[in-house]
């Protein structure tokens, strides 16, 4: 046997369908070669970093399946119905993952290191006495906007409007691209979104900015539901003349 068809023999493809986001069996195939690996742990890296997750394995059919630290994995890997991600079998139950969107391109993922800056609100914090939440930024000396989610923001077509008042004001018309910095939900790292921006409306009484491919990712990964509220607090120091960096916060509904 080659060395190329042993290396084709350690990879295997799985396609995340509805229902993937609890557990994901491998392949049966691969779980016959996988009969002498009796750890009750599994490793998953990727791009982004490493993720420790439990193995449970079907007596009956020899089946594998990852089960506790999946769900986790695929939150903080922004996965999505769709997706493809192809698994390299390095060791034991030690796997490389490659995440590609379903255009077939690798997804566009970047993190950048945690400075210990928690981004994410709980109910505790973010609610005061008056029942209402307490959306205020860090550094209210930068400007922001929010918005409030709803069914609508929840599908895969949906676009989130940019209140146009500061598009002008901060000098955002023309850019193409934003960068959503978030915390995520038990996050060990920031995270950095691509979305991109449509303008729509030659009249300027119908002009409109809006964020949207890569928009629904993001919901995803975060775990966003019907009411809450998501602050988007502008960084002055924008990548590039294209695009715009925010900071975003989460405030859960009550």
């Amino acid at each position: 046997m080659g060395e190329d068809e042993v290396a084709i023999m350690r990879r295997f493809l799985k396609i995340m369908t509805p229902g993937f986001r609890e557990r994901l069996k491998l392949p049966s195939a691969f779980c016959e070669k996988l009969k002498q690996e009796k750890s009750e742990k599994a490793i998953l890296e990727s791009r982004i970093g490493m993720w420790e997750m439990k193995v449970c394995r079907n007596c009956g059919d020899d089946q594998i399946y990852f089960e506790d630290g999946w769900p986790r994995f695929v939150a903080e890997n922004g996965l999505s119905v769709g997706d493809c991600l192809v698994f390299q079998h390095t060791q034991e139950l030690h796997f490389n993952v490659v995440v590609y969107d379903p255009s077939a391109c690798e997804k566009r993922f970047l993190v950048e290191p945690d400075e210990n800056e928690h981004e994410v609100v709980t109910n505790e914090a973010a609610v005061n006495p008056g029942g209402k939440a307490d959306v205020e930024p860090h550094h209210s000396q930068r400007p922001y906007f929010t918005v409030e989610m709803t069914a609508f923001l929840a599908s895969k077509n949906a676009r989130v409007n940019i209140p146009i008042e500061f598009v002008k004001s901060n000098n955002l018309v023309g850019k193409r691209e934003v960068i959503l910095r978030d915390g995520g939900r038990r996050r060990r790292r920031r995270r950095r979104w691509a979305v991109r921006v449509v303008q729509v409306g030659e009249k300027v009484s119908r002009y409109r900015v809006l964020m949207g491919s890569g928009w629904h990712n993001f919901y995803e990964s975060n775990e966003l539901k019907v009411g809450d509220v998501c602050l988007f607090q502008l960084d002055p120091s924008s990548p590039t003349s294209t695009t715009a960096l925010f900071d975003v916060r989460i405030f859960p509904a009550n």
